[in-house]
């Protein structure tokens, strides 16, 4: 009984240790399934993101290849084009010839036939068949030859004057320097003029594709960039600083020159490529030896390191992570991002950014997010507290060991430096709606007034300075510091300041800050010289006003049909198209207003009109005029045209800084091209129509002014005909209205607004009203097409007034949309009597500075008589000949517009001009 029973114990032991083992089992197979199902996931989640990088580099191939297809199909397109005119032309002139040659041929036969008759000699017909054909043979070779020598003559004659047309222009220094492939005198030049180094580094690449290898004279400039001198201190020595700037400076211009190479011996032979990795595998341990996280992100030998590998192209012989570390060391570079893309780092950027942040760094995390479009992954507002926060621990931390006062000095510093940078940030990429920035201007406002508190209690505390000399040798006024104000005392007679002995000036101090800054950067208003002419100091008064009004783009149209006022040195008969010499702007006076407006916050914006609105220019150059008899748009066929509007860009560049230019493009009537006929047998020969002539046209010309450093603003009619043809750099000027703006941005281009119907200040009956609730960002909603919108413009064409009404007519209605350009949305008044005081008052105000601004309840006054302005009308004794026959300024009275007008001088040096003649 007790076997059984330990038997059955030791089985009920055994059955227990076996399910405790299936248990174990499960458990197991269990841990087992779930890490397989973990490293399973692992595998899958790698390689599908194997799978996207693939995918994502498959669709970078194929685009490019389509692109390289697009582009060798375009030029075998061009290339089969110039054969078949070549072919064209041989076939032509063969068969002229042969045509000269048979009836050379036949004059001769019938000159032998006639001569045999007349002779009456027996052995006149001696002569034999072989000798007879060799005389006609030689005969028709001849006269072949003298047919094209005639026909070369001809061309020759015909040809444009060189000193008129195609005038050769002297070698700049710069130009020089690069022909000789003188890499010690380009840097010496570009140190030298440091001064000028805007305007250098857009003639650089222009003098680089004139050397007979630019990429070897760039290689040679870097030979000195690490000096063998070990007292020289590469973050201290003004001039080693320098140098370095300026290799970094041909390189970044080498970049575009290589890249749009259009011969052998600009692109990078083998030798120069080997050579450039010599001298960076040279470099490398240098940049080893740096101190990365010192550097603050603005590295000047890491940037030309990186530059070197970008522009000759030799990054893959170096490893990509090797090269992502140092690109920390550049971030707060604005070319970081560019570098990046060209070293094909796009992949790597998050690990940059990551860098970035753990480093302390994250404005310029924020920064290559952006760039990089990966804000999805570093969201910016969460970035950009955390920068405020760290900045506020640090700052503290770093002033503990120093006095409180001193302490608390250096923390607000550093904190107010942060603050100023996030809110630049926050600017830069418009997340205002996400990150409000007036909690931020308040903190700046409370810290700005503690430092200036604290400035003028030090400076009250400061002792007396002494009293000058009686003898009158010092002239400088004496600063009496109390608390809340200082009085400026004036020692003796001063004659600039001061009138009177010991003058007192009282100047206050005020206890307020003021941070302000405008809704949209470009803020407009035109002016017209062309079609009435404007003195300077009456330009001067516009521009006085602009500035009062925060208005920060004049728009000076120059030239138009009418006149062209403006001097052009590089094609000096151009402003024979001006009313008469007394309406002229020399360059000088050009460079004057652009002086002027530069120390008032203010740019200007050139513009020129092609190839419409241009008969002007015929009047100097009469080729311009596709016939006298229709005289506009510009000739399309001439390669003149565009010589000239290079000539009128390049002179340009020289005193009108801004980067836009305006190239008008807009009320194109296109018929002269289709009823001249040499630009008839030019379309046919391009296989063009007139819309497609057109195109070209205004195509031509935004590479012009491209390669002259500008970028181009045209009128809307461009986008509407061939928006997607037009460079990605275009500013469409939308002035029509109809929704323009909103396909423009849905484009991806950047837009002016100026409609017509309510900023058009020429029209006389559009209140101020229709000019302060005239929004831009209508029906545009997306924040990304919100950025594209630049800002607006107010126009002020000439037909309707002179200079006796100009003011009166641009204010205050301007202002009107001026505080719509300059205010934040939420701020603007929904009801334009809610502004109907302020703006009364503002008025007063610019009366009181000399403005003659119009009462509000008056938009404006009837159109000055008569073509021209007081400067024609009453005529001057220099207007050539005494008496010109124009067409007359489009004016008020439209059955006028567009005809011929003679105006001139009668014995009593005045007439009135009517629609015969001058009226003595």
């Amino acid at each position: 009984m007790e076997d059984t029973q330990s038997v059955a114990t030791l089985i009920d032991s055994t059955t227990s240790k076996i399910q405790q083992l299936q248990q174990a089992f499960a458990e197991l197979e269990c841990h087992r399934a779930i890490s397989l199902n973990l490293k399973w996931k692992e595998l899958e989640e790698h390689f599908h993101g194997l799978e996207r990088s693939l995918k994502k580099r498959f669709n970078e191939l194929e685009s490019q290849e389509k692109e390289y297809k697009t582009k060798a199909l375009e030029a075998r397109e061009m290339l089969e084009k110039q054969e078949a005119l070549v072919y064209a032309k041989e076939q032509a002139s063969l068969e002229r010839l042969q045509e000269k040659r048979d009836a050379a041929l036949s004059a001769i036969g019938q000159a032998f036939e006639k001569y045999k008759s007349a002779s009456g000699e027996p052995n006149a017909g001696v002569l034999s068949d072989g000798h007879a054909d060799a005389i006609i043979e030689e005969h028709a070779e001849v006269k072949a030859s003298e047919e094209v020598n005639l026909e070369v003559k001809f061309e020759e004659e015909n040809k444009p004057p060189a000193d008129e047309n195609m005038e050769e222009k002297p070698q700049t220094p710069l130009t020089k320097l690069c022909v000789d492939m003188d890499a010690n005198g380009l840097h010496k030049f570009i140190s030298d003029n440091r001064k000028n180094l805007a305007a250098i580094r857009e003639e650089v690449p222009f003098a680089l594709k004139s050397a007979s290898d630019p990429a070897r004279l760039v290689l040679e400039s870097l030979e000195d960039f690490y000096t063998e001198i070990p007292t020289l201190d590469g973050k201290r020595d003004p001039n080693l600083l320098g140098l370095r700037r300026t290799c970094i400076m041909l390189m970044e211009c080498l970049g575009p020159v290589l890249a749009n190479a259009e011969s052998d011996s600009l692109a990078v032979s083998f030798e120069i490529r080997e050579k450039a990795k010599e001298i960076a595998e040279a470099w490398k341990p240098k940049l080893d030896e740096l101190d990365i996280d010192g550097s603050a992100g603005n590295s000047l030998e890491v940037h030309a390191f990186l530059q070197l590998l970008a522009t000759f192209g030799i990054a893959s012989e170096f490893d990509k992570d090797d090269i992502c570390k140092l690109i920390p060391s550049v971030a707060r570079r604005r070319q970081t991002a560019d570098l990046c893309r060209t070293l094909e780092l796009q992949d790597k950027m998050p690990g940059v950014i990551d860098i970035l942040i753990n480093s302390g760094r994250q404005i310029e995390a924020v920064n290559m997010a952006y760039a990089f479009e990966l804000t999805e992954q570093f969201a910016p507002v969460p970035l950009l507290k955390s920068y405020l926060k760290d900045a506020r621990k640090t700052s503290q931390i770093k002033a503990g060991n120093a006095s409180p006062s001193a302490a608390q000095n250096e923390a607000n510093e550093r904190e107010l430096a942060a603050l100023k940078a996030v809110m630049k940030c926050i600017e830069e990429h418009k997340l205002e709606d996400q990150y409000p920035v007036e909690p931020l201007q308040k903190r700046v406002l409370q810290l700005e007034k503690a430092k200036a508190d604290k400035k003028r209690a030090a400076e009250a505390a400061k002792p007396q300075p002494k009293r000058p000399r009686a003898n009158g040798v010092n002239h400088s006024p004496r600063p009496t510091n109390i608390p809340d104000k200082s009085f400026y005392r004036a020692p003796d007679r001063y004659p600039y300041m001061y009138d009177r002995p010991y003058l007192v000036l009282q100047v206050h101090l005020a206890p307020w800050v003021i941070a302000d800054r405008p809704r949209f950067p470009f803020r407009g208003l035109l002016i017209d010289t062309a079609r009435h002419y404007l003195p300077l100091p009456f330009i001067k008064k516009v521009i006085d006003a602009m500035a009062y009004t925060k208005l920060n783009v004049l728009h000076w149209h120059i030239v138009d049909s009418q006149s062209f006022p403006l001097e052009i040195p590089t094609y000096s008969k151009l402003w024979d198209g001006a009313y008469s010499h007394s309406e002229r702007y020399t360059m000088d006076d050009a460079a004057e207003i652009v002086i002027y407006v530069e120390r008032r916050g203010i740019n200007v914006l050139a513009g020129l009109d092609v190839p419409g609105h241009a008969r002007s220019w015929g009047y100097g150059y009469p080729s311009l005029w596709p016939s006298s008899d229709c005289q506009q748009p510009l000739d399309v066929s001439n390669e003149f045209t565009f010589q000239v509007i290079s000539g009128i860009l390049s002179d340009f560049r020289k005193v009108f800084k801004f980067k836009f230019v305006h190239l008008g493009g807009d009320e194109v009537n296109t018929s002269c091209w289709r009823i001249t006929p040499h630009i008839r047998q030019w379309l046919k020969q391009q296989k063009m129509n007139e819309s497609e002539a057109y195109q070209y046209f205004v195509l031509r010309a935004q590479k012009i002014a491209e390669s002259h450093g500008y970028e181009v603003v045209n009128w809307e009619e461009t986008f509407n005909e061939f928006g997607y043809k037009l460079s990605p750099q275009t500013v469409v000027h939308s002035w029509l209205g109809g929704g323009v703006a909103e396909r423009v941005v849905a484009a991806g281009l950047k837009c002016i607004v100026s409609n017509q119907d309510k900023w058009y200040l020429d029209h006389l009956d559009t209140p101020w009203q229709d000019f302060y609730m005239n929004e831009p960002l209508t029906n545009i909603t997306e924040p990304k097409q919100k950025k594209l919108v630049i800002g607006g413009e107010v126009c002020m064409w000439g037909e309707t007034v002179d200079a006796s009404d100009l003011e009166q007519t641009i204010w205050p209605r301007a202002a009107a949309a001026a505080e719509r350009l300059w205010t934040t949305e939420k701020k603007l008044a929904k009801d334009p009597r809610e502004v109907t005081e302020r703006l009364a008052h503002f008025r007063c105000l610019q009366n009181e500075r000399g403005i003659a601004a119009a009462p509000l309840g008056r938009p404006g006054q009837t159109a000055p008589h008569g073509p021209g302005s007081c400067f024609t009308v009453m005529g001057r004794n220099e207007v050539r000949g005494n008496m010109r026959t124009r067409p007359a300024p489009e004016t008020a009275f439209s059955h006028m517009r567009g005809e011929e007008y003679t105006y001139g001088l009668g014995n009593t040096g005045y007439g009135i001009v009517t629609k015969t003649g001058v009226q003595l």
